[in-house]
């Protein structure tokens, strides 16, 4: 997941909002981290479960790390100043965004991670022009 992360974030420019879902253990803080080390970011990078979100500054762009597992409600997403995370600048990569419900930017890029035995099965959707299907197929890591 680390290596996925780091890929795909070979590829994205803010502003871009990505989504990631699956369950519990599926590697979603594990591709957070291998995208926002290879934004730049040399400090530790860790779940914002506790915190709703951890933000991650680099020379090129703002990483917003947010985790809504344990969101009571979405107002609560107002309540922290979701819009205040957005800008020009930044990224948002969202875990357990279907809590958010319709408080949410749209994605731009959905990475759906299932455990299938012991590997993962991707699947990756986009909207616009930040990612394209084309540059997912054309990356020779993935």
């Amino acid at each position: 997941m680390m290596r996925l992360g780091k890929e795909i974030a070979g590829l994205i420019r803010p502003p871009t909002c990505i989504y990631l879902i699956g369950q519990i253990g599926a590697g979603k803080t594990t591709f957070a981290r291998g995208f926002i080390q290879s934004l730049g970011f040399a400090g530790p990078v860790k779940s914002p479960t506790f915190t709703l979100v951890e933000t991650y500054l680099t020379d090129s762009c703002v990483i917003n790390h947010f985790d809504l597992f344990r969101l009571d409600s979405v107002e609560e997403l107002e309540y922290i100043g979701l819009d205040d995370y957005l800008n020009s600048r930044s990224i948002l990569l969202i875990e357990w965004p279907e809590v958010g419900s319709n408080v949410l930017p749209l994605p731009d890029l959905k990475i759906q991670i299932d455990i299938k035995g012991d590997s993962r099965q991707i699947s990756l959707s986009c909207k616009k022009h930040s990612v394209t299907a084309k540059d997912l197929a054309e990356s020779e890591n993935l």
